[in-house]
């Protein structure tokens, strides 16, 4: 018998039932996409960071979610007489943010008090995949959002559904 092992949002292990294939090609976040996963042959397009280890007689797969705080700054040619969804190129914007949001890349974001400064918490496999998908953003292109700080962030506490 072979245990399976799967992660949760909050990086605990978890068992991850449903699996009908071969484990070592499963894909145990419960943010893959399995159909999508088998399709490639199980492997990871995601931001997750895998790595396999031994089990039995079986190579396993161990998800690993790595996770960065992100620190933004509004400015450049934002109109401080408007509101965030009256400026210039909102719509493109949003909709580029909410993609992030789908692909399990951007996990929480949003204006800080004051408005000038915006935190996201965004799960990745480096800073470098970080600052690359959010330069395609319409407003850090031309400048209404600065990437201030990339910070890798352990986090220990989740108080989210999984």
């Amino acid at each position: 018998m072979t245990a399976r092992i799967g992660v949760a949002r909050s990086g605990a292990p978890q068992p991850d039932e449903g699996l009908d294939r071969d484990p070592t090609l499963a894909p145990l976040c419960r943010q893959w996409d399995r159909k999508a996963a088998w399709a490639r042959g199980g492997e990871c397009d995601r931001s997750e960071l895998c790595v396999r280890v031994r089990f039995g007689r079986r190579t396993r797969r161990k998800v690993s979610v790595v996770f960065f705080a992100v620190r933004l700054e509004r400015g450049g040619p934002w109109d401080w007489s408007q509101d965030l969804r009256e400026q210039d190129g909102w719509d493109e914007h949003a909709r580029f943010m909410d993609s992030l949001v789908e692909d399990g890349f951007v996990l929480l974001g949003g204006p800080l008090d004051g408005e000038r400064e915006i935190r996201h918490a965004i799960s990745a496999p480096s800073e470098e995949t970080v600052r690359e998908r959010l330069a395609q953003d319409n407003w850090h292109q031309n400048g209404m959002l600065t990437i201030k700080s990339v910070e890798r962030w352990t986090i220990l506490l989740d108080g989210r559904q999984a």
